[in-house]
């Protein structure tokens, strides 16, 4: 029996974020515990409470990789790589260049 690992976030652990946001968070969690375990099945859902099931892998050596995962959910909420306000969504074309705003000035 293969190694399964799902584990049950929601929206709460990342603060107020849009959908795209979370979805982002949640296909860096699953690169993240696909890179530490790549035969796992592995599925990260949206639930109001978070939860970690892991099967397929001898009871003395759960704890240890319940405990990876907990490292591995830290790292990927720090990182923040999922989060909007990294500027990488900034419109510069929203924002008047510094030019136009002395040409307004002047009339």
């Amino acid at each position: 029996m293969p190694l399964t690992i799902t584990c049950k976030v929601s929206h709460d652990m990342l603060g107020v974020v849009s959908d795209e946001a979370f979805e982002k968070f949640r296909e860096e969690l699953i690169e993240a515990l696909q890179d530490e375990w790549p035969d796992a099945e592995i599925a990260v859902e949206e639930e109001e409470e978070a939860a970690v099931e892991v099967s397929g892998i001898q009871a003395d050596a759960e704890q240890d990789v319940r405990d990876r995962i907990d490292d591995i959910l830290d790292e990927v909420l720090e990182a923040g790589e999922w989060s909007e306000e990294d500027g990488d969504d900034y419109d510069e074309e929203s924002e008047p260049d510094e030019e136009e705003e002395d040409e307004d000035d002047e009339r």
